[in-house]
């Protein structure tokens, strides 16, 4: 075992990347249905985090029951864990990829994998806000104009993670394909931000998610002695 562990340095990364899958499976089913979602976006929950004023706020929550409200809250409480949890992940990586790489800069930006978790409480706490008070604040400005702060702050901090891991991995033989590939997310992100288009959005929410996925596939695949000098 300790040679497996030896051969492949990242695979205990990986293996608490495992975690992460019951929460996605419970957040996936209190996720409302398809015919729910709004234009544009591929589910409800991405689509509630990236709305950024009144109008869309309700074009989330108005088609849902009070079950599926219910629901949503109980999503954004599975959150809690599942940002706690790919954080750490996200942290543990960088901590080892700079291990492996000896790229210094990875030593600072794993730090943004706890300032990351925070703006995604932040912004979990303004969804349980609305959820529970949308019909009946006065007025949502204030709670809108946070969420909007807290989402994009969250989501563009992890594309420089993932941008920062993938210059990081150039130097890989393999891997610097997978580098390539990580940077994208930045690039996506940005026109999301600029133009504030649904269809952006929802690809750029997915670029993240496809990220993930792919340095938690690499955790298993990488073998020592990968990076050329």
């Amino acid at each position: 075992m300790n040679q497996l562990f030896n051969k492949r340095p990242l695979i205990k990364t990986g293996i608490l990347g495992l975690l992460l899958l019951p929460l996605i499976i419970a957040i996936n089913s209190f996720s409302p249905g398809e015919e729910k979602i709004p234009e544009g976006y591929s589910s409800s929950i991405l689509a509630f985090e990236f709305a950024s004023n009144e109008a869309e706020i309700k074009e989330v929550l108005d088609p849902l029951t009070y079950d599926e409200l219910k629901d949503m809250d109980k999503l954004n409480y599975v959150d809690f864990g599942f940002m706690a949890m790919y954080g750490l992940f996200l942290f543990l990586f960088m901590a080892r990829l700079k291990e492996i790489t000896k790229v210094e800069i990875l030593e600072k930006a794993k730090w943004f994998a706890p300032l990351i978790v925070i703006a995604d409480m932040l912004e979990n706490l303004q969804l349980l806000k609305l959820t529970k008070g949308y019909k009946s604040m006065p007025d949502l400005s204030s709670t809108i104009m946070q969420l909007f702060a807290f989402t994009w702050t969250k989501w563009l901090l992890l594309a420089v993670a993932f941008a920062i891991i993938g210059a990081s991995m150039w130097k890989m033989k393999l891997g610097k394909y997978l580098g390539y590939i990580l940077v994208l997310p930045l690039v996506i992100g940005c026109v999301a931000f600029i133009t504030e288009d649904r269809t952006i959005e929802d690809g750029f929410g997915a670029s993240i998610f496809i990220s993930f996925f792919l340095i938690f596939i690499y955790c298993f695949v990488y073998r020592k002695a990968e990076v050329t000098n």
